[in-house]
């Protein structure tokens, strides 16, 4: 857990409040089909050429990283938390998938704040987002965490 600069009992902190928050919305709204909507982080958004990649941290932390660790954390949350989504019977929706194939065209975050979604990620979510709500069949949608 080192690599996500956390401890490991503060991560685990963090996805039992996930879990929590979902059992007390699907408490609170019991008539309303809640989906989960896995939003990956900017440098997981993107497809990295090079072994190492250079960002722009914490400024206690190294910004220098290896592609593999940043895609197995990616793998290892989504995973997380699509698996306490289908438990609580939940939609899950990587928009992981969406978001990259827009970003192999121009970029999805920037150039204002590159921590967050500029106008073309946002339309690319919402679009994601928007097939799922207007599914006709119904049912829960499982995306998986491959990308």
């Amino acid at each position: 857990m080192e690599e996500f600069y956390i401890t490991k009992e503060e991560y685990k902190l963090g996805l039992f409040v996930f879990e929590q928050t979902l059992a007390m919305l699907a408490g609170f709204f019991p008539q309303t089909d809640i989906k989960v909507i896995f939003i990956p982080s900017p440098l997981s958004s993107y497809h990295l050429a090079s072994q190492k990649v250079s960002y722009r941290g914490y400024m206690e932390f190294e910004n220098l990283e290896e592609v593999a660790v940043i895609k197995r954390r990616h793998e290892e949350l989504c995973e997380t938390i699509r698996n306490i989504s289908l438990a609580r019977k939940m939609s899950f929706l990587n928009a992981t998938k969406g978001l990259r194939k827009v970003a192999s065209q121009g970029f999805i975050h920037g150039p204002i704040n590159w921590d967050h979604l500029n106008k073309r990620g946002h339309k690319a979510l919402s679009t994601d987002i928007a097939q799922v709500f207007l599914q006709l069949a119904g049912g829960a949608r499982t995306d998986n965490c491959i990308y």
